[in-house]
């Protein structure tokens, strides 16, 4: 299936990450949010290399289904919490100090 970033998706700038960063947080997120739901709704890290010197996480749904808000704060916090515990296990970045 095509992963598609787009505005119907909830979208977040987070810090830069190497490409390898991206893959290894994209495998983690896609087990710890999207779960069980992977045929309808997918995420995807961009790394810093293509987007800008940000990285980019994007949560979607391949019907292009928008979220509603109570869905997208949801979303937010699981999004949110397991980032932050990829970044502290995974990169020297401490969300508390930066």
């Amino acid at each position: 299936m095509n992963r598609v970033i787009s505005d119907s998706n909830l979208n977040m700038l987070i810090v830069p990450l190497s490409d390898p960063e991206t893959e290894s947080l994209e495998d983690y997120l896609e087990e710890k949010v999207v779960g069980k739901k992977w045929e309808e709704e997918f995420v995807c890290v961009v790394g810093a290399s293509r987007f800008k010197g940000f990285s980019l996480i994007s949560y979607g749904r391949y019907d292009q289904a928008k979220f509603s808000d109570q869905e997208k704060g949801e979303l937010e916090k699981k999004i949110a919490l397991y980032g932050r515990e990829w970044l502290k296990e995974n990169t020297d970045f401490h969300p508390l100090t930066h």
